[in-house]
């Protein structure tokens, strides 16, 4: 298997689809659910699972009605803009992420950063990320700063 952005891209977009099913379910009952829970955990190590429950969990407390999130939210759009590192234990790299399809009002798509480790089995035990990565790090620097290789100790 080579790790290149059209495979990396590939990966993304299925892991975009297993968000935007979560997306999907905290919307339609306005409250964020188990099934969330379980589908965001099959795509994200636990630490980065706690940070988007969080968030959802924020935003739903502000906006119960999350009149931010289209009516009939569709997945976000994460394309490859550079890979930094690339091993099998690890891909961290630059993205872009498109909210248009899944946000109301979305701000222009902005450089993200990335880093990929192979899935852990026991996050995903219903089988939900068809692919065989999760995320372990997923975040933006409002410098504009590129954060640390989470690669680099690997």
């Amino acid at each position: 298997m080579r790790v290149d952005e059209a495979y990396l891209n590939a990966v993304l977009a299925a892991l975009d689809e297993v968000d935007g099913q979560a997306t999907r379910l905290i919307y339609a009952g306005k409250r964020f659910t188990p099934e969330a829970a379980d589908l965001l955990n099959a795509v994200y190590s636990d630490e980065e699972t706690d940070r988007h429950a969080n968030a959802w969990l924020s935003g739903l407390a502000a906006d119960p009605e999350l009149r931010s999130i289209k009516p009939d939210p569709g997945n976000r759009k994460t394309t490859v803009s550079r890979i930094i590192a690339a091993t099998p234990a690890c891909v961290w790299m630059a993205v872009e992420r498109d909210h248009t399809s899944d946000s109301v009002d979305p701000e222009p798509p902005r450089l993200e950063y990335v880093a990929l480790r192979p899935l852990d089995r026991s996050n995903d035990p219903k089988g939900r990320n068809p692919t065989a990565w999760m995320i372990t790090f997923d975040a933006f620097s409002s410098d504009g700063s590129e954060p640390r290789n989470r690669c680099a100790d690997s």
